[in-house]
């Protein structure tokens, strides 16, 4: 499924310039009248505050969500450090379960954050139960009870915050406005090719705010470097190969940086169906090319 990010919108707007321009050229109206002036300054200006606010509204929930998956996810590497101070059978079994969480985490979309909450509990179960047997395990211990505490409580408020979604209402005024102002600043287009490129532009630009709109309600604006980047980052770190499902690279959502290598996820289900994934293993060179 063709999927809108930052990458694919440049391409999309000109579709909708090309399409906006050939409508001027072949439609010509009936000029501007005090009647069409009015209708044109309301329907803007309405449509102008509702994407504004919608906008804001909607990146400031991403902010705070890309803020407290940066908290949460972060964390898990401290935990692991802090579990190299039990031995070392308990730290291995501490990276796995990272790795397991980040990995659910990765294979459900954003908006579905909740899905991943099971195997958060198994290592929040299992770091809980460690018997600390020295002083030094004693302080660790407590540490690691506080971070979890922390975590617990970021992945409550990034599930809140990825269910609010704008409503069907909303999203129906939003495209209705849009398709009534395209229709008024048609409905006094001279025919001039100045006049055709005015409208392209205006009509253009309303609708790449829209497509922002949607990208920010999905969580996706800017995700390569709020998203994808850090986690790569945080693999290497934990001593793990990067974990990518085969959309983000197919679709060119992300671009791994090398050299090196990466696992990649593969879903004949649809989503989010996760039977029958498979897991690959690809040096990031040869798969950027492939």
């Amino acid at each position: 499924m063709y999927r809108i990010n930052s990458k694919t919108i440049f391409p999309i707007a000109a579709i909708f310039f090309v399409v906006f321009f050939a409508l001027a050229v072949v439609t010509k109206g009936h000029g501007f009248t005090d009647y069409d002036f009015a209708l044109i300054t309301i329907a803007s200006f309405t449509f102008g505050i509702f994407i504004t606010f919608s906008i804001l509204n909607n990146q400031d929930k991403l902010n705070k969500v890309n803020e407290l998956l940066k908290t949460h996810d972060s964390t898990f590497l401290l935990l692991y450090k802090l579990s190299g101070e039990f031995d070392e059978r308990i730290t291995d079994k501490c990276r796995e379960l990272i790795d397991q969480q980040l990995i659910d985490e990765i294979d459900y979309r954003l908006v579905d954050f909740n899905k991943s909450s099971k195997s958060y509990y198994q290592l929040y179960d299992y770091l809980t139960g460690l018997e600390p047997k020295t002083e030094k395990q004693d302080v660790v211990y407590d540490k690691m009870l506080d971070i979890l505490d922390d975590t617990a409580k970021a992945r409550q408020e990034v599930e809140v915050l990825t269910r609010q979604k704008i409503s069907i209402y909303e999203w129906f005024s939003i495209i209705t406005l849009l398709g009534l102002v395209c229709f008024l600043v048609l409905r006094i287009n001279t025919g001039t090719i100045l006049s055709s490129l005015l409208i392209s532009v205006l009509a253009t630009t309303m609708v790449v705010l829209t497509l922002l709109l949607q990208m920010l309600n999905n969580l996706r604006w800017q995700e390569s470097t709020q998203i994808w980047e850090p986690l790569h980052n945080l693999f290497l770190n934990l001593d793990l190969l990067p974990y990518y499902p085969d959309g983000v690279i197919e679709l060119d959502r992300y671009v791994p940086k090398g050299p090196g290598k990466i696992r990649v996820a593969k879903y004949p289900k649809p989503y989010p169906d996760m039977t029958g994934k498979t897991i690959e293993v690809f040096d990031i060179t040869d798969f950027a090319k492939s």
